[in-house]
C-alpha cells in the first residue's frame, strides 16, 4: 500500500485551486479514481472518490477503524473534504447517515447533537471523528 501524507501536500500560501490540484494527484498516486470535484463551495470544498473504491479508501485512510458489519454492505461516499480556515459548514443533520472523519491538519472545531439541534458547545477535535 502507497501512502501519501497529506498534510504534506497542504500548505498555508497555497491557492484552494493548487491544493485541490496537489491532494487529486496525491489521489491519483494511490490509485483513486475521482468522480466529482467541487472547490466552489464557501467553506471549501471536496474531492468525490469512485464509490467502486471505497474498501480501498477505507484500507488507505481508515484502516484503524472498524466499521460496523451492517455498513459493508451499504453505498458508502468516499470523500476528501477541504475547510478554508476560519470558515464553516452549514449544520447538517442525517437520520440515516454515518460519517467517519480524519482530521488531517487541523484543529477543526465541530457541534456534536444526537437531535437535529445544534448545541451551544462548540468542541475542538486535532484527532479523528
Amino acid at each position: 500500500m502507497m501512502v501519501i501524507d497529506l498534510k504534506q501536500l497542504i500548505h498555508s500560501k497555497q491557492t484552494k485551486l493548487e491544493a485541490f490540484e496537489k491532494i487529486e494527484q496525491g489521489l491519483k498516486q494511490l490509485g483513486f479514481t475521482v468522480s466529482e470535484t467541487n472547490d466552489r463551495r464557501p467553506w471549501g470544498g471536496y474531492l468525490l472518490i469512485n464509490p467502486e473504491q471505497t474498501a480501498l479508501f477505507i484500507e488507505n485512510f481508515f484502516a484503524d477503524i472498524v466499521l460496523p458489519s451492517w455498513l459493508k454492505d451499504k453505498y458508502l461516499s468516499p470523500k476528501i473534504m477541504l475547510w478554508t480556515p476560519g470558515e464553516i459548514l452549514s449544520w447538517q443533520y442525517h437520520n440515516r447517515c454515518h460519517e467517519y472523519w480524519k482530521v488531517v491538519k487541523g484543529p477543526v472545531g465541530v457541534y456534536l447533537s444526537d437531535s437535529d439541534l445544534q448545541p451551544s458547545t462548540l468542541k475542538y477535535l486535532k484527532k479523528d471523528l
